[in-house]
């Protein structure tokens, strides 16, 4: 399983980032080989469509839970059209994110802010 979450800094004790669209880097963890992976946010200076660029690149990747603060109407549509799982993070680490979720901790997101 891949779980991908929005971070400030290239490293596992790095806090979430708040902004999905805006990240600077996501971090991938695949539970089957226990190894992480840092990707930079491409879409980080577009100006029109950010949320589903960013939402397609998760899907392209083969994630299969994205846990983050929030989400527009838009990227929702993408990542849930790529069978992407969403759960809402804690205010904590990207490490303590990932503990919470394999012990059943972080609640299922489900509500979402609308795109403009």
């Amino acid at each position: 399983m891949k779980i991908a979450m929005v971070i400030l800094d290239k490293k596992l004790d790095s806090k979430l980032d708040q902004p999905f669209v805006r990240a600077y880097y996501f971090l991938i963890h695949d539970t089957e080989i226990n190894k992480n992976k840092l990707i930079d946010n491409l879409a980080i200076k577009v100006t029109g469509g950010a949320g589903i660029k960013v939402a397609q690149t998760l899907v392209d990747k083969k994630i299969d839970i994205l846990i983050v603060f929030r989400l527009g109407e838009n990227p929702v549509k993408i990542l849930e059209g790529g069978n992407i799982q969403l759960f809402r993070t804690v205010d904590e680490t990207a490490q303590k994110n990932l503990e919470k979720f394999k012990n059943g901790e972080l609640i299922k997101l489900e509500e979402f802010h609308l795109s403009y």
